[in-house]
């Protein structure tokens, strides 16, 4: 990798490269077939990139046959001249980026090209029209020099995309790790921890306040009201003391924390709640305390001072899994 930059690198700075302005006689229909070889071989923006002096004689010394493309220069020089600076920026990178993807276009389908532009903010270039004002049926040099112009400029236009898409690899590779760890940490809240009854999902959702832009994260607890379940219970005060019962927490909250490492993962949670214990007769109000998505225990008093102490399996758990 070291050794293709360094390549990269002297590639661009080389001044062997000697500026021709001459070029093979074509005529029109052959200096087309040349752009759409070259377009459909270097449709990929890593191309073989040009040279310092490659470039300068294309958007220089060759302006004659194209008005204003020495002025697409300076900004294309400063681009290359930035994006080989060691000590660059997060936001200097980006600001390139931008500058990159908001002046240099191009288009397979129809040939256009579009570079910067100190006269007119942008260059925009139909590649195949250019060959035709300078073309005819005959063959001549004026064509060939158009021709090599003309490819020369899609591969230059390849060549400062690809730069950007280069720049861009880390800040796409961490948007994508991001999203990814997101995902997994919304499928925790859901799987991982205590479901909710569809009014219980409802009150969540009212009182759960995203981010006003971008991705927000879910939260790390759940709201819990009028949440019935199944409880086995121990009645004090009662002629059968081991019931099953109605267990009804009115209103708690269940949390956790969210573990990341390969995969984010929800904590063995925990919840409390003011509950209601009902043995078909009599009720009972006290506390639950929920130690897993899957049961909680209750403690409660009765209206003649008889203690409850009732084991309760949660309903939502096994209905909506």
């Amino acid at each position: 990798m070291n050794r293709l930059l360094l390549l990269v690198v002297l590639a661009w700075s080389s001044p062997l490269y000697a500026c021709d302005t001459g070029a093979a006689a074509l005529d029109l229909h052959r200096a087309e077939a040349l752009l759409s070889d070259t377009v459909l071989q270097l449709s990929n923006t890593q191309s073989k990139p040009l040279n310092q002096a490659e470039i300068t004689c294309v958007l220089n010394n060759k302006q004659s046959l194209y008005a204003g493309l020495e002025s697409a220069l300076p900004d294309i020089q400063s681009w290359f001249e930035t994006s080989q600076r060691p000590d660059l920026s997060t936001r200097d990178k980006r600001d390139l980026i931008e500058q990159i993807n908001r002046a240099v276009t191009r288009d397979a389908g129809t040939g256009f090209v579009q570079l910067p532009s100190t006269q007119n903010a942008v260059l925009s270039i139909d590649l195949y029209q250019l060959l035709a004002r300078h073309c005819t049926d005959e063959p001549n040099t004026t064509c060939g020099q158009a021709s090599a112009l003309s490819q020369h400029l899609w591969q230059l236009s390849g060549q400062l995309r690809g730069i950007a898409s280069t720049l861009n690899q880390k800040d796409v590779a961490d948007s994508l790790t991001y999203q990814t760890k997101l995902d997994q940490q919304w499928r925790a809240y859901k799987d991982q921890t205590i479901k909710l009854w569809p009014h219980e999902v409802l009150l969540n959702s009212l009182i759960y306040q995203p981010k006003a832009s971008g991705f927000s994260t879910p939260p790390a607890y759940k709201i819990m009201t009028l949440r019935p379940a199944i409880g086995l219970s121990y009645l004090s005060e009662a002629d059968h003391r081991i019931q099953p019962t109605l267990n009804v927490d009115l209103l708690g909250v269940y949390w956790w924390k969210y573990q990341f490492s390969d995969r984010v993962s929800a904590t063995p949670g925990r919840g409390i709640a003011a509950s209601m214990v009902w043995d078909g007769s009599d009720v009972a109000y006290g506390l639950s305390y929920h130690a897993s998505p899957q049961w909680s225990a209750t403690i409660a008093r009765g209206d003649d001072n008889d203690v409850v102490v009732s084991l309760s399996f949660q309903l939502a758990y096994w209905l909506f899994r």
